[in-house]
């Protein structure tokens, strides 16, 4: 895994610094999403679009709307579009809680390009 699509650069310095170049998407996204990434360099973050700003950090949420699982593996190749979230929902590689809507408006944050302005 590089560090471009380690699980804790990817929610703390590319995932911020790409939802700052879209401002308009984030403040539309009106979910509480939990990620949960195991294994070595693993880790819990929220993506908090009910949030006054909307914001990304570490932990864990008290309620989310959506629960997203799979491991740090699976998440760099997330992260670095060799997976989409699809693929690996289908795959079994990629466990959802919760509202699945919401789940299938995500891949967006894996393909910067359909964020739109």
């Amino acid at each position: 895994m590089t560090p471009s699509n380690d699980p804790k650069t990817y929610f703390e310095k590319n995932l911020p610094e790409l939802l700052a170049s879209k401002p308009s998407w984030l403040p539309r996204f009106q979910y509480v999403v939990q990620f949960h990434v195991g294994g070595e360099r693993g880790g819990d973050w929220v993506v908090d679009g009910k949030a006054r700003p909307p914001c990304i950090r570490a932990g864990r949420a008290s309620k989310a709307d959506c629960e997203l699982i799979c491991t740090a593996p699976v998440f760099g190749a997330l992260s670095s579009a060799l997976l989409t979230p699809r693929q690996a929902f289908d795959l079994a590689q990629l466990e959802v809680k919760g509202q699945l809507n919401v789940a299938m408006k995500l891949g967006v944050l894996f393909t910067p390009s359909k964020l739109t302005p």
